[in-house]
């Protein structure tokens, strides 16, 4: 689980969209990538993402619940939740399934060099 704090001034806002800004769909999608590649501790070249939902927006200054759990060595399953300010509550924003190229993850698991 890691969770992620929204600025208010970050540059997508400007112009997604003007009056009623929202996060872009792709930049959700960015930092759940970020997340996994965190926790296979290497830079993905080769992933698929899919059955992707977009459920609710995500605001300026929201703070996000993001997780990854993995279905198998190639694949994870994905939330983001937006925390409300009481942190007791939270809204899914977005669900999804990511899957790694099995060439990268037997690399993770049997590095060639060793």
């Amino acid at each position: 689980m890691y969770i992620l704090q929204i600025p208010e001034n970050h540059p997508s806002f400007t112009g997604h969209f003007p009056g009623q800004p929202i996060l872009p769909g792709v930049l959700l999608l960015e930092r759940l990538v970020s997340l996994a590649e965190s926790q296979l501790q290497r830079p993905l070249t080769h992933y698929t993402v899919y059955n992707v939902k977009f459920l609710s927006a995500v605001m300026p200054n929201a703070r996000l619940k993001l997780s990854l759990v993995v279905s198998n060595p190639e694949e994870y399953k994905f939330t983001a939740y937006v925390l409300h300010a009481d942190e007791a509550q939270e809204t899914l924003a977005c669900s999804g399934q990511l899957r790694v190229s099995a060439e990268i993850v037997s690399e993770q698991v049997c590095p060639k060099n060793q």
